[in-house]
């Protein structure tokens, strides 16, 4: 299976999805007839992880399979997105170390003008939204 740029799908990949909205790795591949089969689905299909790209224990995955990914917009994150995004939950745990974490989050990303700023993360927990965005280089 492979994104719309050619790039093989692959077992953890952090990628943007639901038309570039959401964000969430990858769980499971399941290209042989037996493996997408097994849950119900009619297609070679993969597996993605709604949660946050460091959470990956959570319960709940929503199956995709070839044909949706240019129209659901699924792509891997680039390694500087990967990077923000590392840099935003860093920065969030640290200033916000007294909320509970340990009951999940929901997260956002911040865009303007077409450029990634940083990301929102809402505890599930109080249902609070901590906005982390990066500052300009100089």
């Amino acid at each position: 299976m492979h994104y719309a740029n050619g790039e093989t799908i692959e077992l953890g990949d952090h990628i943007w999805w639901n038309e570039g909205a959401g964000l969430g790795f990858i769980v499971e591949i399941a290209e042989k007839e037996a493996a997408f089969r097994k849950w119900g689905l009619d297609e070679p299909s993969f597996f993605i992880n709604p949660g946050h790209p460091f959470e990956k224990f959570r319960d709940s995955v929503i199956a995709h399979s070839q044909s949706c990914v240019k129209d659901e917009g699924i792509d891997r994150l680039t390694p500087q997105e990967e990077d923000v995004l590392a840099q935003c939950y860093a920065l969030a745990v640290k200033k916000y170390e007294q909320n509970d974490w340990r009951a999940g989050y929901t997260l956002c990303s911040i865009v303007e003008d077409c450029t990634l700023k940083g990301f929102s993360f809402t505890l599930e927990s109080d249902g609070s939204t901590i906005l982390i965005c990066l500052k300009e280089s100089a």
